[in-house]
């Protein structure tokens, strides 16, 4: 606080005393409103860089779990193509081979009835021989 000059008689000048605790006292609400302001200013400076930082992170997270879920869909997807694949492989595969063995078992088939048949004539053959032979003897 400022002192007040004192008259040559030795009396204060309220006036005077009054002006100077005026000035004084505004230069301090000044002050204080302007510290406030740098304080808000801060503030908000602050907060704008939380948000722009949370929005950053935000959109980084949506990037990242995209790019995860596009991943696992390619992934997911490739997987059921090769499961397809194998699958109609394998059944061209076992397609192949029913007509193998049905071809082997149709020939073996045939060659069956064919030495059957062969058999059958053989056996007729004797038969009449046989019979042929007896024949005289059945005869007298």
């Amino acid at each position: 606080m400022a002192t007040a000059a004192k008259p040559k008689n030795g009396t204060v000048n309220v006036e005077t005393v009054v002006t100077e605790m005026a000035t004084e006292a505004k230069a301090a609400v000044d002050a204080v409103l302007e510290t406030a302001a740098k304080v808000n200013e801060n503030g908000l400076s602050m907060l704008n860089a939380q948000q722009k930082m949370m929005k950053d992170g935000f959109e980084l997270w949506q990037k990242y779990n995209q790019v995860y879920f596009d991943f696992f869909l390619d992934t997911t997807r490739k997987s059921v193509d090769q499961s397809l694949a194998f699958r109609r492989e394998l059944t061209q595969v076992l397609e192949n081979s029913f007509k193998q063995a049905q071809e082997i078992f149709s020939d073996e088939q045939k060659l069956m009835l064919e030495a059957a048949e062969a058999m059958q004539a053989q056996t007729q053959a004797a038969t009449e021989r046989v019979s042929q032979m007896m024949s005289p003897v059945f005869e007298k």
